[in-house]
């Protein structure tokens, strides 16, 4: 598990490579963060507990941020992460997030990953790749009250999702070079394109977010 001087260290070194950088408290503070800034790139950086925190970029044109539905329960558009951090979320409670004015956002991520010898944007949870880190999130999801909480229709239908589509990585049925990795899969219209579309409901419920 990675400790508090990492997350510390990271978050020093994102600060370091950007313009301007704030600590976003809900939708209306990144969504003034963005107008007030004059990079059009930024990094963010999520910590879910002491010891498990992710990273990543967005862009005027792909706001992984809203995305996410951390902040807002609207599923929008595609993120392969967005099922990892409500998950996490649920069982950690709500994550502080910072943001990063960063020109070469993307080149300063993958700086971030290197310096950790990985090729993911994760610390803190177990798992050599994305389905094991995946992987792990759902067992531990599983054991949330939240979870348990669920009713059995909506457990039978997240478990559906989760072996029919989310780990299934599927594609879109009529233009296979579109992917739909991870959460991805949550992008509005989608379940419904592939004949899935009663799987909306449990979704909702397990993640509390809306399509």
């Amino acid at each position: 598990m990675a400790d508090a001087a990492e997350f510390e260290a990271s978050r020093r070194f994102l600060e370091h490579e950007s313009c301007r950088s704030e600590q976003i408290a809900d939708h209306e503070a990144w969504r003034r963060f963005k107008a007030e800034s004059k990079v059009r790139e930024w990094i963010y950086l999520c910590r879910f507990s002491e010891g498990i925190y992710a990273w990543g970029t967005c862009s005027n044109t792909n706001d992984r941020v809203r995305k996410s539905s951390l902040f807002k329960p609207k599923l929008t558009g595609k993120y392969d992460r967005r099922v990892d951090y409500l998950m996490l979320k649920l069982i950690h409670g709500a994550p502080r997030l910072w943001a990063f004015e960063a020109t070469g956002a993307t080149r300063t991520e993958r700086r971030l990953m290197k310096s950790f010898g990985q090729r993911h944007c994760y610390r803190g949870l177990p798992g050599s790749d994305r389905d094991e880190i995946s992987r792990g999130i759902v067992e531990r999801f599983r054991c949330t009250p939240h979870y348990e909480r669920l009713g059995p229709t909506t457990r039978a239908g997240f478990e559906r999702y989760l072996s029919e589509v989310f780990f299934a990585r599927r594609r879109h049925p009529t233009n296979p070079k579109r992917k739909f990795n991870w959460g991805d899969s949550l992008e509005p219209g989608f379940l419904r394109l592939i004949g899935l579309g009663e799987l909306e409901g449990p979704v909702e419920e397990a993640f509390l977010v809306r399509f």
